[in-house]
């Protein structure tokens, strides 16, 4: 009878042991990382690209959709259109100004849809300004914008900026000359491109690199770089080309 009930008592346990076993591996296997104060990203999301005409899962639908900008002078009037082509439908959304303008896609809030970064380089600006935006798609398919404030990082000594956009005042934001999305530790994040001064002669820029958060965008990690524009010499980083938008 004890023989019995040992050999019960091993039955039960480790069939437990055996589920646990396999629910660990699953968690593994999708590459979740679970940290305090943290979006819940998956490793194997969806791939970052960089171009004008990008193809990826805008709705989470499992199909891939085709995302272009284009940037449109008629007239008297000048203004980037991005478009969506999302099953039958167009989806536009239009910014007024003479830009020069560039896309990137990739998973940030970890949803598994693809989410857009849209960079629109100011064609009139003495020292190359960027307007970023970042965008998704809602449940009806339309486009929506994320919040464009940073969250600050109390490990960090440099002094953090704010906002990327939507101040009251334009001085009152830093210099951007661009942005990139990339991958670090596994997770989806947005590089921003700052310079330190209106002179580019000053060669000497800021990097701020942020995750995605409920709240807006943390900054994850901050560096100056100075010969930013003589080590990059001859390469065009509005297009993505420096090393710093890879």
């Amino acid at each position: 009878m004890a023989g019995k009930n040992v050999t019960l008592f091993w039955i039960r346990n480790g069939t437990a042991f055996i589920v646990i076993m396999c629910v660990a591996l699953c968690l593994l296997g999708c590459g979740i990382q679970i940290k305090e104060n943290e979006t819940v990203h998956q490793t194997a999301d969806i791939p970052i690209d960089m171009g004008i005409e990008l193809r990826s899962d805008l709705n989470g639908d499992g199909e891939e959709d085709r995302v272009y900008v284009k940037d449109v002078r008629s007239g008297d009037e000048a203004y980037t259109q991005l478009t969506a082509a999302v099953g039958n439908a167009l989806v536009v959304k239009d910014y007024m100004g003479y830009y020069s303008s560039y896309l990137a896609t990739g998973d940030l809030s970890g949803n598994g849809k693809a989410d857009v970064l849209l960079v629109r380089c100011d064609t009139g600006s003495n020292y190359g300004a960027a307007e970023i935006s970042l965008l998704y798609f809602d449940d009806d398919n339309e486009w929506r914008e994320y919040p464009k404030n940073f969250i600050h990082n109390p490990d960090i000594a440099l002094s953090q900026p704010d906002k990327f956009g939507d101040a009251e005042n334009w001085w009152d934001l830093e210099r951007y000359i661009g942005a990139a999305l990339f991958h670090k530790d596994g997770k989806p994040m947005v590089r921003f491109i700052a310079l330190l001064e209106d002179d580019i002669s000053q060669d000497t820029v800021k990097i701020i690199e942020a995750s995605y958060r409920d709240e807006g965008w943390y900054i994850e990690n901050m560096e100056i770089i100075d010969n930013y524009y003589t080590e990059n010499k001859g390469e065009d980083s509005t297009v993505g080309t420096s090393r710093y938008f890879l």
